[in-house]
């Protein structure tokens, strides 16, 4: 009987260092799935909360007023001196974040006064009423520049346009008959016949330009709201990788977002298929497009529609050309996410912190964590493990006490 008991012991004792040790491999495990879902950007809302922005206008106010030196004078001066800085550089939107942040840069007798005159003022958004009451108090040379800067903008395009499209004689291609800005910047269809044939052909084609393009043409096919934000997306992204200014991630990362939404084995043998024969430009181009729109995945493009959307945002909160400058910071979906929110809650802020503190503006938003099924259970799972882990001690502990032997006692 003893002897058996033993065995059931040992059994016993072997059968929770199993599961103790098991545990202990699986609690990292799961801990590393929750890290990685909360901050990958895998469960961020798609869009930023109220609380969201909020808090991360709270923490752009907060670097803006550290940005500054001590003294009333000496932060007034630099105030001056880095929107004067960005006028000569021709950065308008920087120039008007820095004016726009004088209440966290001047000292604080004269932002309560530059926030008393902006309250004053009878009409437009917060930010515009701050830059009214920040635009006067700048000395009367720096006020006219800036002025003048202001208004030069607002004379410019929407979206910037990319490179000249040039056909294989090398001539610029002719512009639609409607000339519909939006075709303009991403070019015609009779470019996109001509690129696409090259691509079959096996020349150099740059197949992510040819998607965003061919993408871009087709959404502005219909006029809707979501089409043109993915127009106006669509040439920011596609401004962006043609003048090289996209991180060799977010390369990465987009074109296999575009390869998802637009797959080459797809479009291949379609755009092969619509341009065999001899045909008029005009049959090849009602072909291609029906060839681009066949071998769309409706899945993948509506993941790239999130993207492009926060990208459309970006250049709504700021302006197209101060966009481009925002990619440039970003490497994956999680840092558009995070620049989406940033540009949401600072405006052309984001684009004057870019200029003194670079890829740590993105470190100023505070996303929020999607509380989704997955990530519950995960946390659940995790809560379980390290209570069965807590619970075989305990076990094993009881156990360890009522087997040891008593002490024995000298009869003497």
């Amino acid at each position: 009987m003893a002897k058996r008991r033993k065995t059931t012991d040992r059994r016993t004792d072997w059968m929770r260092a199993v599961v103790f040790n098991s545990l202990l491999i699986l609690m990292p495990v799961v801990a590393f799935q929750i890290l990685r879902s909360a901050y990958a950007g895998q469960t961020y809302f798609e869009e930023p909360t109220m609380d969201a922005i909020a808090q991360t206008k709270r923490n752009i106010d907060r670097a803006f007023v550290s940005l500054a030196p001590t003294g009333e004078a000496a932060r007034e001066q630099f105030w001056l001196e880095r929107i004067t800085r960005e006028l000569d550089a021709g950065d308008v939107p920087a120039a008007r974040g820095f004016v726009i942040a004088a209440p966290e840069m001047l000292g604080r007798e004269a932002s309560k006064a530059l926030m008393a005159a902006a309250a004053a003022e009878p009409l437009g958004s917060e930010d515009a009423r701050i830059e009214a009451a920040a635009a006067r108090k700048l000395p009367a040379e720096l006020a006219q520049r800036y002025e003048d800067a202001r208004q030069s903008e607002l004379r410019t395009t929407d979206t910037p346009a990319p490179p000249t499209e040039t056909s294989d004689a090398g001539t610029i291609s002719a512009p639609r008959p409607d000339n519909d800005k939006r075709f303009t910047l991403l070019g015609t269809y009779p470019d996109l016949v001509n690129r696409t044939q090259r691509w079959i052909d096996g020349d150099a084609v740059d197949t992510t330009d040819l998607k965003i393009v061919g993408l871009g043409l087709i959404a502005a096919e219909t006029a809707t709201q979501a089409n043109d934000a993915r127009i106006r997306a669509a040439s920011i992204l596609r401004s962006a990788h043609r003048s090289r200014r996209l991180t060799d991630e977010f390369s990465v990362y987009i074109d296999e977002q575009l390869n998802i939404a637009l797959p080459d084995d797809r479009l291949r043998p379609r755009a092969e298929e619509a341009l065999k024969g001899l045909e008029t430009t005009d049959v090849k181009v009602e072909r291609i497009k029906e060839a681009f729109t066949s071998a769309i995945d409706s899945g993948g493009l509506r993941k790239l529609e999130r993207e492009l959307a926060h990208i459309d945002q970006i250049g709504k909160q700021t302006s197209p050309g101060a966009a481009i400058h925002v990619l440039e910071l970003v490497n994956d979906g999680g840092d558009l996410r995070r620049a989406r929110l940033v540009a949401d809650a600072g405006g052309d802020r984001m684009i004057a912190l870019i200029k003194e503190s670079g890829p740590v503006v993105l470190s100023h938003a505070d996303m929020s964590v999607n509380w989704t099924a997955r990530v519950i259970l995960q946390i659940m799972a995790l809560t379980a493990a390290a209570a069965a882990v807590f619970w075989v001690v305990v076990l094993s502990a009881r156990h360890n006490l009522r087997t040891r032997e008593p002490p024995r006692v000298d009869p003497h």
